[in-house]
């Protein structure tokens, strides 16, 4: 393989979903573009690889059969003179990267921003503490970057780079099953959260706090809740959000819809008047970027979101919809009415248009450029 080769290790990459997935398989194909790869990543990703893609190995997701693997393998193949770079997906790959450098391989890391404040002290110690020597690192928000630079990662070894957005093309859905959605949540107006149900998205406090005082307003408001648990979750949050649901007497006004397939998402989204993001702060927890509202934007629905995290670089725009104090829900409610007012088919067209420019394409080239490579 030519001298210029890239060799990159995660765990997070197709066939498993996620947004950190699909964020590394857009490098990947990116990287692909440029120069030679060669990959070592989870069970099936061989599928999913470029032609200009040397896999090496298909290794378990566990952490702890993943580590130790990929360790002997960059000990193994990490070469000077046929890698110019090895690229680690997260901050849970230092480890790797430290053999990579023993090697005489020049090292760099994406940074999700969870990978720097998870709480596990052995991990702060052993994966963190090792990342100031790598040689370059893409944060993926500001508000990442200024976590890496709290961490002693050095401000000139550090980009950011926002992710990017795939615009729709031959998502639209059939008005019978449009029909079918509005017949089932009635004529008013819809509020759709997308994501993983996690404590930081506030899904329960939203419901809480701002959806009784909205519903006085609007009773024909409805919130769909798209998205479920993460595997191996316990269930304390959907029980949590169901909670809420009943505390408030809100079964007919909240729908939790769980996981959804690609086509029932692209329903959701035309049907949905906006998206909220309601974060709350945990400890040892954080919304890197908030790649939804990409998304929610490349569809036309404007974003309501809490100003907590990297989701600044995301909501970037009036147009984009509205960002609110963290906590402040009073202030939320109000900008949820105010989006709703505006809301008509001509600011979707607006907001689909400009959001064009935040391509995966850009993305690449950005990445590219951040980490120095050589064609």
């Amino acid at each position: 393989m030519a001298s210029s080769a890239v060799l990159l290790v995660t765990r997070n990459l197709p066939p498993l979903v996620g947004g950190m997935e699909a964020l590394l398989h857009r490098l990947l194909l990116a990287l692909s573009e440029r120069v030679p790869v060669e990959l070592i990543g989870p069970s099936g990703v061989r599928a999913w690889a470029p032609s200009n893609c040397r896999v090496l190995a298909e290794l378990p997701f566990a952490a702890g059969r993943f580590l130790p693997a990929a360790a002997m393998l960059v000990l193994r193949h990490a070469d000077p003179r046929r890698h110019q770079l090895c690229f680690g997906g997260s901050g849970l790959m230092a480890p790797v990267l430290s053999v990579a450098r023993w090697r005489g391989v020049r090292t760099g890391v994406y940074l999700h921003g969870l990978d720097l404040v998870y709480p596990n002290p052995v991990y702060q110690r052993l994966f963190v503490a090792r990342l100031p020597a790598v040689d370059c690192a893409i944060a993926n928000s500001r508000h990442t970057r200024d976590l890496a630079l709290g961490r002693g990662l050095p401000a000139a070894h550090l980009s950011v780079v926002n992710p990017g957005v795939e615009m729709p093309s031959g998502d639209l859905v059939g008005a019978p099953v449009l029909q079918g959605l509005r017949e089932r949540w009635g004529p008013g107006p819809i509020l759709l959260s997308v994501g993983r149900l996690v404590a930081r998205k506030g899904v329960a406090e939203f419901i809480e706090r701002t959806m009784p005082g909205l519903l006085r307003e609007l009773p024909g408001l409805r919130l769909l809740v798209a998205g479920g648990e993460p595997p191996g979750a316990s269930g304390e949050q959907t029980a949590r959000i169901l909670a809420a649901v009943h505390g408030a007497g809100l079964e007919a006004s909240v729908g939790l819809l769980g996981r959804v397939s690609a086509a029932e998402l692209a329903a959701l989204y035309q049907l949905a008047d906006l998206h909220v993001l309601p974060l709350v702060e945990r400890r040892g927890d954080v919304e890197g970027f908030g790649m939804v509202i990409l998304e929610a934007a490349a569809r036309g629905v404007p974003s309501v979101a809490f100003d907590l995290g990297g989701v600044a670089d995301a909501l970037d725009s009036p147009e984009g919809g509205a960002l609110v104090a963290a906590g402040d829900y009073s202030a939320f409610a109000a900008a949820v009415r105010k989006q709703l007012d505006r809301a008509c088919p001509e600011a979707r067209l607006h907001l689909v248009e400009r959001i064009r420019a935040r391509s995966w394409r850009r993305f690449g080239e950005e990445s590219i450029t951040a980490l120095g490579l050589l064609p």
